[in-house]
């Protein structure tokens, strides 16, 4: 008696122990299904609209007269607007993407040491910013993202300081003309449920006209003490409309369209 009850109980422990490695498998490939289906939603997101807003800094990459030093500035107000994402080939993650929005290409300038030493009251540092009303058009491949935009000036200003006084004056729209630009990046998804997805951004970009109607307007900040003590060219060619080179970080969050036809199970 004593040892049928050893072997029933063997048994029952034996049966036991299946049916929790068996309950494990099956909890096991239900998270890998969830963990599929999450992936599978990665893969192919949906239609979606929403706002953007990044920060930027900008370098002048066209030619630059002797006297003068180009550097990196930081653009005053973030550009922002709407973006819209629509999806064309599921299966190679190909995407339209689209942009509207306010947009700001800034640039800083300077006098060479060797000119502003004996031009000590000059204030020969300046940071350009020049505002746009922007659209382009591109495609997003899996992460990566490039675009092609039109932009129309809305004005501009630049800010002059030496010795820590600052004095800002603004660009008439006038000297301006519109910008054709290229953007490469890539956008990074850091939350996303059915209603929608966050998105982080990097993108470098490139104006490829000039920002002015003319050269002669791009410099027309310098004061005519310093185009005589320096020498500074009286004709400039078209090699010297400033063409700023910009790196921007920043946030997106695009609204589902159709939230009942997103594959996920719950909020990643």
């Amino acid at each position: 008696m004593i040892l049928r009850f050893r072997l029933f109980s063997l048994v029952f422990l034996c049966a036991l122990g299946i049916t929790n490695v068996a309950a494990q498998s099956s909890n096991s490939q239900a998270m890998k299904d969830s963990v599929m289906l999450y992936s599978e939603a990665e893969e192919q997101y949906p239609a979606s609209v929403g706002g953007y807003i990044h920060s930027k800094i900008g370098l002048n990459t066209a030619s630059i007269p002797f006297t003068r030093s180009t550097s990196f500035s930081f653009n005053g107000i973030p550009d922002f607007g709407v973006m819209c994402f629509f999806p064309i080939h599921k299966k190679h993650q190909i995407a339209l993407i689209g942009e509207l929005g306010f947009i700001t290409n800034s640039y800083g300038e300077n006098l060479n040491n060797e000119f502003s030493a004996s031009l000590p009251n000059s204030r020969e540092e300046y940071v350009f910013r020049h505002n746009y009303i922007s659209g382009s058009v591109g495609v997003a491949i899996r992460s990566i993202t490039m675009s092609m935009g039109l932009g129309l000036p809305v004005g501009g200003t630049y800010v002059n300081s030496a010795k820590g006084v600052m004095f800002s004056s603004s660009i008439p729209t006038a000297n301006l003309q519109p910008i054709v630009d290229l953007k490469l990046g890539a956008m990074f998804p850091i939350y996303y449920d059915r209603s929608g997805r966050l998105n982080l951004h990097v993108n470098g970009g490139y104006v490829m006209t000039g920002i002015y109607t003319n050269s002669v307007d791009a410099y027309q900040h310098i004061s005519q003490e310093v185009r005589d003590a320096t020498g500074f060219p009286a004709n400039l060619g078209k090699e010297y409309n400033p063409m700023p080179l910009s790196i921007s970080v920043g946030l997106s969050y695009l609204f589902t369209l159709n939230p009942s036809e997103v594959p996920i199970i719950d909020a990643k």
